[in-house]
């Protein structure tokens, strides 16, 4: 095949090949000039990369084919569609996909329902949803996008419109749940044991080309939610908060007082302990002087009380005011206008007698009146008081019932304080005690006076803490206790046990040799007892200790014992080796190639080459 090389021409509105063979190899050294791009059509059989466009204006209102990886607008969706494969075009911005790979072992068809399982091939793994366990509705992904073959890959809709179903068994705009079945859908609300997951909004209902909006909600579970603590649930438990930790937990109910719990499966019954079946009511009027009838009430009625409530039982015992106040020993109030009673005239009634009993007549003495009803003071500080009340002060009393401004009766009540003759208390057992101004109390056994003492442990004695200041209590003598005796003591040591120590005039010992160890200080070899001075101590013999000897001495060296040192005339040795070697007697001899250096007198040294 021959290629040509041809140059091309570039006219105002043409381009103009002026060869052709059977393969033209075209080169355009510059940009072809034609005007505006609206004349071209269309672009099929472009390959490689268009670089760098402004924009692409994609046709409205056109018919295309689904294709795989095909680009072009949907009118319906109002957007742009991707073929994701054959079966599946995505919505750009409206709908999300999820590329996963069926674990279920079987088909799982297009619509039906897909919770995350694992993982293969580095895809997540789908199987069929339904309701009826946690396990298998918590993870609800979506429905299936396509029919994808067992250990196949393929598309779930997570968010999104999928068509191309059967929604003929719902009405347009049911919401629908996940089913009880594998993979199913339904529009009845999943109640409890039954796990609710949302699924989504049936947009068209259609046998073949039905419609539905897809957007997964799954329900929780209680102890799920983040502010519930769920701890090995039992029967009849329920949910209480716990301030302190912000959470709701289950727990048991707890009886009081009275009451029972029995828990059971979903339920809790409380009861009282003391319940009963009333079956007869009776009432008694007893000795009170009331009487009853319609008793007793096996059903339902009404007991009637009657008769005269009598003087003991809080009544008066009589019918009338007068047979009332006769009883009761009282005057009646108001007004007197017709009780009986003759009296002379500007009389009080009382009693003058001090003891239960009659009312009597009392006369108004010098300095009153009794006018028309009034008692008045004569004379001087004449007046009516209008108004009576009384304070405690700071005497810690209090009143009650003033001010009185008829007849009345004010009442004293409160504890009398310390500084005004009172004991500032209202109880007191024991031994009583105070402290000039506040409240008398009852005084401490052990603080406040020392209490009985009871049987102790022998040999112990009452005494402060040993070595420190301290509370008194019973404790066991120590040497502590005893102080230094300092006075002269009679008689002998017969009755003396133990050893007595060198501080108090003994020698710490049991022996006489011990004790002369002990008052020598110590044994040391070749030490005598010698004086210093100020004491006696041990210590070697002084060449000053011994005297200049001025007199003849006769005899040999017989009797000398052991080993006669070298400065004082002897050798210093038992042996003749020892005693050349003490006496110096006995030279070195060494050897060698250089000339001898140091060394001591009498040392020979042997030089040879």
């Amino acid at each position: 095949m021959s290629v040509t090389t041809v140059q091309i021409t570039e006219q105002p509105w043409a381009v103009e090949v002026e060869e052709t063979t059977q393969t033209v190899l075209v080169s355009i050294p510059g940009p072809v000039m034609g005007g505006a791009n609206t004349s071209i059509t269309s672009l099929g059989g472009i390959t490689g990369a268009i670089q760098t466009p402004t924009f692409i204006d994609f046709a409205t209102g056109a018919t295309v084919p689904d294709a795989t990886a095909r680009v072009t607008w949907n009118d319906a969706a109002g957007t742009l569609q991707v073929g994701m494969t054959g079966n599946v075009q995505a919505d750009i911005g409206q709908t999300l996909y999820a590329f996963v790979h069926n674990a279920e072992g079987a088909t799982i068809n297009k619509g039906q329902a897909v919770y995350l399982y694992q993982a293969a091939g580095n895809k997540a793994s789908i199987r069929l949803a339904y309701n009826t366990s946690d396990a298998y509705s918590a993870k609800t992904l979506g429905l299936a996008a396509e029919t994808i073959g067992a250990n196949q890959n393929g598309m779930v809709i997570c968010q999104g419109v999928l068509d191309g179903i059967d929604t003929s068994a719902y009405a347009e705009g049911a919401t629908l749940y996940l089913g009880a079945t594998a993979g199913s859908l339904t529009s009845t609300k999943p109640s409890a044991p039954n796990h609710l997951v949302y699924i989504g909004v049936v947009e068209r209902a259609n046998a073949g080309n039905g419609q539905i909006y897809v957007r997964p909600q799954n329900g929780y579970e209680l102890e799920e939610l983040h502010n519930v603590q769920i701890v090995t649930p039992a029967n009849g438990q329920t949910i209480l908060y716990d301030a302190s930790t912000g959470l709701w937990k289950n727990a048991n109910l707890t009886a009081g007082a009275g009451i029972t719990i029995t828990n059971g499966a979903g339920s809790a019954t409380i009861a009282a302990i003391n319940s009963g079946t009333v079956t007869s009511v009776e009432v008694s009027g007893g000795s009170t002087g009331l009487t009853t009838s319609g008793g007793p009430i096996t059903g339902a009625g009404t007991i009637t009380i009657a008769g005269t409530l009598a003087v003991a039982s809080g009544g008066t015992g009589a019918t009338d005011a007068a047979t009332a106040r006769s009883n009761l020993s009282a005057a009646g109030s108001g007004a007197v206008t017709a009780s009986g009673i003759t009296m002379s005239s500007a009389r009080l009634l009382g009693r003058t007698t001090a003891s239960t009993g009659a009312v009597e007549e009392i006369t108004v003495g010098s300095g009153l009146t009794f006018t028309g009803g009034t008692l008045a003071a004569t004379g001087g500080g004449s007046g009516t008081v209008t108004s009576v009340d009384v304070s405690g002060g700071t005497t810690g009393l209090t009143t009650s019932g003033g001010p009185i401004t008829g007849a009345g009766t004010i009442t004293l009540a409160g504890t009398l304080a310390v500084a005004n003759g009172g004991t500032g208390a209202t109880t007191l057992t024991g031994i009583v005690k105070g402290n000039g101004t506040s409240a008398f109390t009852a005084a401490s056994a052990g603080t406040d006076y020392l209490a009985p003492f009871g049987s102790q442990t022998q040999a112990h004695v009452y005494a402060a803490p040993s070595g420190s200041a301290g509370v008194p209590s019973f404790r066991a003598l120590v040497a502590s206790d005893i102080p230094t005796l300092n006075q002269n003591t009679t008689g002998t040591a017969s009755n003396v046990t133990g050893t007595v120590a060198i501080a108090n005039g003994g020698s710490g010992q049991t022996s006489a040799q011990a004790a002369i160890n002990a008052f020598a200080g110590a044994v040391t070899s070749g030490q005598y007892l010698r004086g210093n001075g100020t004491n006696v101590v041990m210590s070697a013999i002084q060449a000053a200790d011994v005297p200049t000897l001025n007199q003849n001495t006769t005899g040999t060296a017989a009797n000398v014992t052991g080993t006669v040192a070298v400065a004082n005339g002897g050798t210093g040795a038992t042996d003749a080796a020892t005693a050349r070697s003490n006496l110096t007697a006995q030279k070195t001899i060494t050897s060698g190639t250089a000339a001898p250096t140091g060394g001591s007198d009498g040392d020979i040294y042997l030089q040879y080459t």
